[in-house]
């Protein structure tokens, strides 16, 4: 028997080195190992020396190779799980009376699967497995963490044959058999003429699965499909006694939108689940929507239904809301007329379309230089703000029309000056020196407030 640990290695050191002393064949598969070879008749798993995600590979190898893993941490428990699931290499008798072996075990649990599979051959997966869980527990509790692995593989398996049986011409439970195959005997066309159907038009036919579905692909007619599915198993569970009971139910908050739906749903035991405003419906809105359709199916009218009450009606029985686009979908589907809108609906847009008509107009757009238009609607107030900046605007340019008037008018005065220096002939005492007349010129400058650099150039 090869044994796998996963464990650090650095943890179970000593417990490989004593196991192997006794003879067995273990190996350290690490605290992290991303998968584990078929070839491993058992796992051994040290919880409190491994990652989550070593435990759950484990669990995984267990559950699909159907071989037990033991999930022990000491070396006092690992040996007693091991002594209880065979014995010891070292002894040479077989197993104790009361330690069933790996085939045994399987054997059993099969054995109590296929009896539970012909006595309910509608049970699902799940449910199989339970049952043979607590019938292993109540049977051989000493031995459940052994063989309690053992059970999702068979229950797998056993469901797969049985099903392939079926499918092959047996009733469940059948065993697969080879069929004889036989040459065919070739009988000559009988040609029979086809007998006049009429076209019955009460029932709609259903769209297919390839028809242009006008709400895109938020409900297809596939989801459509598996909701009227949902809710035809749906009526055929609760029965037409509670069926008609919750279309007078209906049809009474139709007709007066205030009525609750979940009172009177309290008083019928059926259509309530566990907790709380929890229905058969809860969760699922495009079921309740067509399990209201599939209540007037029968109608030869069929007339148009209110589009408000399926959501408000929902949410009294759910406390939650429902795409107000369902019941137009469905009804596309199942070919009744769309729904009629209520008159609340009706006034909410006649009160909007009163809103859109009363709120003030925009301005004529307003021209702009070069013959263009503002493309935005102004109002009284970005007129009068823009008549305020224009403004300004104005006053700013004004001021600056006059600094400059001003400097030229200046600039003038002082060229003025310095022509008439260099026309003079006769050089006096002052202008004897030419830096004297550089003094002059920069006294007359500070005079009329120049400040700043003056750069002369001399040719």
């Amino acid at each position: 028997m090869k044994i796998g640990i996963v464990s650090a290695p650095k943890h179970c050191k000593t417990h490989i080195r004593s196991l192997r002393k006794e003879g067995y064949n273990i190996h350290c598969l690490g605290d992290d190992p991303k998968g584990i070879p078929s070839s491993y008749d058992v796992v051994v798993v040290r919880v409190a020396s491994s990652s989550h995600q070593g435990v759950a590979v484990a669990r995984e190898w267990s559950r699909k190779t159907g071989k037990p893993s033991l999930y022990e941490n000491g070396l006092s428990g690992i040996r007693s799980a091991l002594q209880d699931l065979s014995p010891t290499p070292k002894s040479e008798g077989g197993a104790s009376p009361s330690t069933m072996t790996l085939e045994t075990a399987r054997s059993l649990v099969r054995q109590w699967g296929e009896t539970l599979y012909e006595s309910r051959p509608h049970e699902t997966r799940d449910t199989m497995q339970r049952h043979l869980k607590a019938t292993l527990r109540r049977e051989h509790p000493n031995q459940y963490s052994l063989w309690a692995p053992l059970i999702p593989a068979i229950c797998v398996d056993l469901i797969a044959v049985e099903t392939a049986g079926a499918l092959m011409g047996g009733s469940a439970g059948t065993k697969i058999s080879v069929p004889v195959v036989e040459e065919p005997v070739v009988e000559e066309p009988v040609v029979e003429e086809p007998l006049a159907v009429e076209k019955d038009n009460s029932m709609s036919v259903y769209p297919t699965e390839n028809s242009p579905a006008p709400w895109g692909r938020v409900y297809t007619p596939v989801k459509l499909r598996r909701a009227v599915e949902a809710a035809r198993a749906l009526m055929d569970e609760l029965g037409e006694d509670l069926v008609g009971a919750f279309r007078q139910a209906y049809l009474r908050c139709e007709a007066n939108p205030s009525t609750e739906l979940w009172k009177w749903m309290c008083r019928e035991p059926s259509y309530l689940k566990r907790g709380a405003k929890r229905t058969v419906f809860c969760g699922k809105p495009v079921v309740y929507v067509a399990f209201v359709y599939l209540l007037f199916m029968d109608s030869p009218d069929r007339p148009r239904r209110l589009k408000r009450t399926f959501y408000t009606s929902y949410k009294s029985v759910t406390a939650k809301g429902a795409d107000t686009r369902i019941p137009d979908a469905l009804a596309w589907y199942l070919g009744f007329p769309p729904p009629e809108e209520s008159v609340v609906y009706h006034k909410a847009m006649k009160s909007r379309a009163q809103k859109k008509a009363a709120s003030p107009k925009a301005t004529s757009p307003k021209e702009v230089g070069g013959g263009a238009t503002l493309s935005t609607p102004l109002t009284a107030r970005m007129v009068a703000d823009l008549d305020e900046h224009t403004r300004t605007l104005f006053t700013l340019m004004d001021e600056v029309k006059t600094l400059r008037e001003q400097h030229t008018t200046e600039m003038g005065a002082l060229r003025s000056e310095v022509e008439s220096l260099r026309g003079q002939k006769s050089v006096g005492p002052a202008l004897s020196d030419p830096f004297a007349a550089l003094e002059e010129i920069k006294l007359r400058l500070a005079t009329l407030g120049f400040k700043g650099s003056l750069t002369l150039t001399v040719e």
